[in-house]
């Protein structure tokens, strides 16, 4: 594109790393993250999101983290996409420990699902991963009111 005396933008590259990612083609993805940053186009949470996303559903749950650590670190907010991303993920790991992790990390700062899908789907992941929790014997008190209809409240 350069030889034509064209010049990819933020949109352009975060158009390219969402549809690498949903193809399955983290590799090409990635490189389009490295290109964009190389090329000092800042990313937005937009292709991180879809980087993390990708790589969860294909169980590269390493990099989806690598990924997540390195956006915030460079001062991007995680958005309620970003957290539902890796607890699925998680969850087809059957990780329930970082599963709960992340839904109470999400849940403590703030973010909330902002549709009735997302809602539902976390609110089945919270629960199967307290479920988990309580029939391990590791989540305690707090799984135990949570299961019995006081997840509403803050502590």
């Amino acid at each position: 594109m350069k030889g034509l005396g064209l010049s990819l933008n933020d949109v352009t590259y975060s158009i390219l790393i969402d549809s690498f990612s949903k193809s399955g083609k983290l590799d090409v993805a990635l490189f389009f993250l490295d290109k964009m940053v190389e090329e000092g186009v800042r990313p937005s949470v937009y292709p991180s999101n879809s980087l993390i996303d990708g790589c969860s559903k294909l169980r590269k749950l390493s990099i989806s983290e690598k990924l997540f650590d390195e956006m915030t670190k460079v001062g991007l907010t995680p958005t309620v996409v970003t957290y539902t991303s890796l607890i699925s993920g998680y969850c087809r790991e059957e990780d329930m420990n970082r599963t709960y992790c992340l839904y109470h990390s999400m849940y403590h700062q703030g973010i909330s699902p902002n549709t009735h899908k997302e809602n539902h789907r976390l609110s089945e992941m919270s629960f199967f991963a307290l479920v988990h929790g309580v029939l391990q014997g590791r989540a305690g008190n707090k799984s135990s009111r949570y299961l019995h209809g006081n997840s509403g409240k803050r502590n």
